[in-house]
């Protein structure tokens, strides 16, 4: 079944973006609120996210979304006001609830309706409301704290300066929405004049909370008549007073809202009751015929008569979450427009600091720059021929002078393209101290989620792909590593566990490491494992050392576990993450000690579109080689390379490396060579480390990364090719693909 929602493609772009914010935020500080629950200042920005996104669902007539963010906000308003305690169900009820409020906004985005059922919500939070409120003293919902009269009485009190008057107003105590109506008051007020000091402030009527009156000082103030005339045309307001002369405004708002009822044209331009009708028309909240309707009901009640919202209300018409919801939606209009008034003029021709922009865009201008690149490299190619040739010494000179300045400029232009797409891994790293919380939960375990260098910045490409391994990692740390609290105190260890994770750039690659204090990984049950599942011989498990065991645990079907969880148990996962990584030219190692815990060590390229390379050539190809993989460059004897069960191999730092010829090992067969020095380069994977000997070396040269399609699927070892600044190819060396086809 589709739902549909009015909203223009900038509109839904800025509600997705607001709605996923909030959500982000309600998530990760519920989950804060669970460990630190003395924080009012933590609960009063929960309890603004859920009024935000009510808000917004109001906004677009959301009304599923409205029901569930009003009980959540309900909940949080107890925490508030200290009626309901912390404890974990009522946790656990709110994160299940803000997961219902992500699938109604993604219904926003696709416009199919998602299966929540906002009856389950709504009911599980009045039961639990119900449940665990306490005895004890409450604040009143229905007056302000004492600190906001303070605010207004303090500023009544005052007399006006010279060339300035003082405005007050008072709101009805039976106003719908208060806050929404003192809003209403200081964006009128601002139309009036100068506002020098107003009370109460925009914080305490953003809080929600009952406003009784706004008091403001003007300069430069309309006349008296046209302020009184302002006032008049708005509902819900007790009285006007200027320079402490009051005027009463409730029979007028009274003669005002029955002449609204009998002329509907005029509903756009007051602030009656029947232009609220008219706004929930146009929200699609009710049709015009429920408007006419309720309407014509009003006039037979006479002067007296509730306003719409409660008629439509007391009729079963419209729920009062929906009503307040739609009163939101006039808050949040308000506030924009109070904010803009407010501003000065310099203020508000002031351009803005930041933009949205299209990712696609950005893979645009990363692939032009690459083409920039390709053409510096020309350039340098060129100035170097000539530099070999008799040519006009000054002519030289200067083109000479302008490539090097072209080639700093693309250098900074590339630095800053990519630095665009770089965003911080803490976008991925926020998700999982919900996860771990959960875990924690299900598995009846006391785990604590540390987190460090999660301001470390990785393409964006990462993060879309890195998310998905690194859950599966900590769901393996906390059921399979961190031991139940008796078990962890039966070994002498704390009730609660921790798992550490970090992020960290190192030598152009980022390091992401999940550790634990766990019991670790039992290399005998690897292998037992993997004997049982026919992967191994009990001859070959027993030849293993207790490192190649543990490194079997990447393998299809391999589990430590006898029994099968609801999280884990069945020896799938760990392969593909493995595989997963090993895409994205990443490595991923193991070290592990039983009773102490394992650590998880993944290391990958921070960007994959241009790519910082050694040349080398070999049988006249030539070859590029990620810098990332390279552990150094070296010019070894001939004679320093022996053999070893038939395998070449070099002795280095009392390090054994086995020695393959890069030409051989891509399959293009071998070049012979005179020579009695070999050109050796040790590459590192993980904890692998081989050397490749190569005819030649090149130089060093950033490099736009290109596709050779099937090239690749045919030929292992190989990630895409680019051009060179002479106009060839150079075949870009797959790292990982190359020593799984070698090693």
């Amino acid at each position: 079944m589709t739902v549909d929602f009015d909203l223009t493609p900038e509109e839904l772009n800025i509600y997705l973006a607001e709605s996923n914010e909030q959500l982000q935020l309600l998530e990760e500080g519920l989950v804060s609120l669970e460990r630190d629950d003395h924080s009012e200042d933590l609960v009063q920005s929960l309890f603004r996210a859920a009024h935000t996104l009510k808000g917004s669902a109001g906004m677009i007539g959301h009304h599923r979304k409205v029901e569930i963010t009003n009980s959540l906000e309900s909940a949080l308003d107890g925490l508030r006001q200290n009626s309901i305690k912390i404890t974990p169900e009522l946790i656990d009820i709110c994160l299940e609830s803000v997961d219902a409020i992500r699938m109604l906004v993604d219904e926003v985005r696709t416009g199919e309706l998602s299966h929540v059922d906002t009856t389950h919500f709504v009911e599980s939070f009045d039961l639990f409301l119900d449940s665990k409120k306490r005895g004890g003293s409450k604040k009143s919902k229905t007056k302000p704290a004492s600190g906001e009269k303070k605010a207004v009485k303090d500023l009544t009190e005052k007399a006006p300066g010279k060339d300035m008057i003082k405005v007050e107003v008072g709101i009805d105590q039976n106003s719908i929405a208060s806050s929404a109506r003192a809003l209403q008051i200081l964006m009128a007020i601002h139309q009036l004049g100068e506002v020098v000091e107003s009370s109460p402030e925009m914080q305490e009527i953003e809080s929600g909370n009952p406003v009784e009156q706004v008091c403001a000082m003007l300069k430069k103030a309309k006349p008296v008549e046209e302020i009184k005339a302002t006032f008049e045309k708005l509902s819900e307001l007790t009285y006007l007073s200027i320079n402490d002369e009051k005027y009463p405004l409730g029979e007028k708002e009274k003669a005002l809202s029955t002449a609204a009822a009998k002329q509907p044209q005029q509903e756009e331009q007051d602030e009656s009751s029947a232009r609220f009708g008219d706004f929930l028309v146009k929200q699609n909240i009710i049709s015009m015929d429920q408007l006419e309707a309720v309407i014509e009901q009003q006039k037979s009640m006479g002067p007296d008569a509730p306003r719409i919202g409660k008629l439509l209300v007391e009729n079963g018409t419209v729920s009062q979450p929906a009503i307040d919801d739609a009163i939101a939606m006039f808050v949040k209009e308000l506030q924009n427009t109070t904010s803009r008034l407010k501003a000065s003029p310099a203020k508000s021709t002031k351009s803005e600091k930041t933009i949205r922009t299209s990712v696609e865009r950005l893979d645009v201008l990363v692939n032009l720059v690459g083409e920039l690149i390709t053409d510096r490299n020309r350039l340098y190619q060129i100035r170097s021929d000539m530099a070999m040739q008799s040519v006009d010494q000054a002519w030289t000179e200067s083109f000479s002078q302008t490539i090097t300045h072209l080639g700093r400029i693309t250098n900074e232009l590339q630095s800053e393209i990519l630095s665009i797409r770089m965003l911080p891994i803490s976008t991925v790293f926020n998700k999982f101290p919900r996860l771990v919380r959960d875990l924690s939960r299900k598995l009846n375990k006391k785990i604590d989620l540390v987190i460090s260098g999660e301001d470390t910045e990785v393409d964006r490409t990462v993060l879309d792909k890195i998310s998905d391994p690194l859950i599966h990692l900590l769901r393996n740390a906390a059921d399979h590593g961190i031991e139940s609290p008796a078990e962890r105190t039966a070994a002498g260890k704390p009730e609660i566990g921790t798992i550490h994770l970090s992020a960290k750039q190192e030598n152009g690659q980022i390091v992401i490491v999940i550790k634990d204090d766990g019991q670790g990984i039992d290399a005998d049950k690897v292998r037992a494992s993997s004997v049982r599942k026919g992967l191994l011989t009990e001859q070959e498990a027993a030849a293993m050392t207790d490192e190649q065991a543990v490194d079997m645990v990447f393998a299809s079907g391999v589990s430590t576990r006898t029994e099968v969880s609801e999280v884990s148990g069945r020896g799938v996962g760990m392969d593909i993450v493995r595989t997963n990584i090993e895409l994205l030219n990443g490595s991923i190692s193991l070290y592990t000690q039983v009773g102490q815990g394992t650590e998880c060590e993944i290391v990958m390229p921070l960007t994959f579109e241009i790519v910082p390379t050694l040349l080398t050539r070999s049988n006249s190809t030539t070859i590029a080689i990620p810098l990332s993989n390279i552990a150094e460059v070296l010019r070894v004897p001939v004679d320093e390379i022996k053999s070893v069960g038939g395998n070449s191999v070099i002795n280095r730092r009392d390090e054994t490396l086995r020695l393959f010829n890069l030409n051989e090992a891509l399959g293009f067969g071998k070049n012979p060579s005179d020579s009695d020095v070999a050109h050796v380069i040790s590459i590192r994977f993980g904890k692998t480390k081989i050397g490749l000997a190569v005819d030649q070396f090149v130089r060093e040269e950033d490099l736009m990364v290109k596709s050779v399609g099937l090239v690749k699927d045919y030929t292992a070892g190989l990630a895409g090719a680019s051009i060179l600044g002479d106009g060839s190819v150079a075949l870009i060396l797959d790292v990982p693909g190359l020593i799984k086809a070698v090693a």
